[in-house]
């Protein structure tokens, strides 16, 4: 069988921190293990990309745009991509380049309000 993973799944993958981390990598390894397939697609990688690189403050992750894509990368490594849905198709890479003035636009507007 096959899953795509909800955003809040991968989060907690990657951040060591969640108090779900543990559980979730024991899940996801138990399924790979036992031979179901984990697919990564792009509205994962666009909805991990908002909270990382989110600050911490307001509820993110507060990783550099290159920290994000590292992980975004370390991300597709650990699954299959799957890159077309619903006639959408990315890369990471690309994700990581167009989002970088949107994640730097997020951190002017936050700072212009306090």
């Amino acid at each position: 069988m096959a899953y795509i993973p909800d955003s809040n799944i991968v989060l907690r993958l990657v951040n060591k921190k969640y108090p779900n981390h543990l559980n979730v990598s024991q899940t996801l390894k138990k399924l790979e293990s036992d031979g179901e397939t984990i697919f990564i697609i792009p509205q994962i990688l666009v909805e991990f990309w908002v909270v990382a690189t989110r600050p911490i403050d307001v509820n993110g992750l507060g990783m550099t745009t290159d920290e994000a894509e590292k992980e975004l990368e370390n991300l597709q490594k650990l699954s299959r991509f799957y890159p077309k849905t619903n006639g959408f198709s990315m890369n990471g890479k690309r994700l990581s380049l167009n989002t970088k003035s949107a994640a730097n636009r997020h951190t002017t507007r936050e700072s212009s309000r306090q």
